[in-house]
């Protein structure tokens, strides 16, 4: 739910303890249109309803004659999409968002709410380094059935399980037979993908495609991308929602190589899972120099491609003539009889 927002700036006096947050506004006229009442009212029903370290807090919400206002936890580090676009996350990074991400699925299915529209894009940094998810404007309650979003419009018919985005929806969801915390999976096992590789998933030029891609369920990983973390996703991206990686009991999840990497806490032994205990009190990993500049290149890729292009033919050509420099050495040291 993309709505317009702007940060608040705190002035009080002192001994008054000030808070930051953003306020989300809609106006009636446009989300009737696009943004839909349903889907403002069930947002504000489900962050009502939350109350976790790895989602965002709704600190008020009001109505005017000219607007809906939410009042949100202010995530000055901006959309988790902005830090792996283009480029991509190194692997530390990308474990220390995404499992507390998982932690908030596995919140989220405790309150038997139903998210719909996992992607980096609806998981906002906070000052801390914390990954706030957010966006519940397509959620589903399913403790709540009589509060319900405003689905999707097709011709005259209201398809109430297709939402969300068309890159993450997964096969049962894009046929609209049904949304629950298997198709969470889905879309989080798209996420990983999306976050290490910086791409959407199943991209394509038309809708039509898109779907296509997802109902056949085939990532093309690009080179570079740890085994663990294909593992990881190809065990998620699975047409049969109850095989999928978490569909049963997110401590799977917990339990696979990705997420139990050892931890350095001398008071407590390396166990799987330990990772997800108190993730958000740990800092974000520190990108190393190499990771630095292979980020710097590849979000100006476009100004750099054909002076690295040059650069790669010149290396190959200089590669090439000192092999063929080397086999001549060898060569003449064997001598014409042996």
């Amino acid at each position: 739910m993309s709505l317009r927002k702007q940060a608040c700036p705190t002035h009080c006096r002192p001994g008054i303890v000030a808070v930051q947050m953003t306020l989300t506004l809609a106006r009636p006229r446009r989300v009737s249109k696009i943004f839909r009442d349903a889907d403002v009212t069930m947002e504000e029903h489900c962050l009502r309803r939350a109350n976790h370290p790895y989602i965002i807090k709704l600190h008020a919400s009001f109505r005017d004659s000219q607007a809906a206002y939410l009042a949100l936890e202010l995530c000055t580090g901006g959309e988790l999409w902005a830090w792996c676009k283009d480029v991509g996350c190194p692997t530390p990074r990308a474990r220390h968002y995404l499992l507390q991400v998982a932690e908030a699925c596995s919140y989220l299915r405790d309150a038997l709410i139903v998210h719909r529209d996992l992607k980096a894009e609806n998981v906002l940094i906070s000052e801390r380094g914390v990954a706030m998810l957010c966006d519940f404007g397509t959620a589903k309650d399913l403790a709540n059935p009589h509060v319900k979003g405003a689905g999707n419009q097709s011709f005259k018919k209201v398809l109430e399980d297709n939402v969300g985005t068309p890159n993450f929806m997964a096969p049962e969801v894009i046929k609209n037979k049904c949304s629950d915390f298997r198709s969470d999976m889905w879309s989080f096992g798209c996420m990983v993908f999306q976050v290490l590789t910086g791409l959407p998933p199943f991209h394509a030029e038309h809708l039509a495609k898109v779907y296509k891609r997802a109902m056949k369920g085939r990532l093309a990983f690009p080179s570079g991308i740890d085994s663990v973390a294909q593992d990881l996703v190809q065990r998620m991206v699975v047409h049969e929602p109850g095989a999928r990686l978490g569909a049963d009991d997110i401590e799977q999840l917990r339990q696979h190589a990705f997420f139990a990497a050892p931890l350095l806490d001398p008071l407590r032994p390396a166990m799987i899972g330990q990772r997800f205990e108190g993730a958000h009190r740990r800092p974000a990993p520190i990108p190393s120099l190499e990771e630095l500049c292979l980020r710097a290149a590849g979000k100006n890729w476009e100004s750099l491609s054909a002076r690295a292009t040059v650069w790669a033919a010149q290396l190959n050509y200089a590669s090439t003539k000192r092999s063929a420099s080397n086999l001549e050495e060898i060569r003449r040291s064997c001598g014409p009889n042996r």
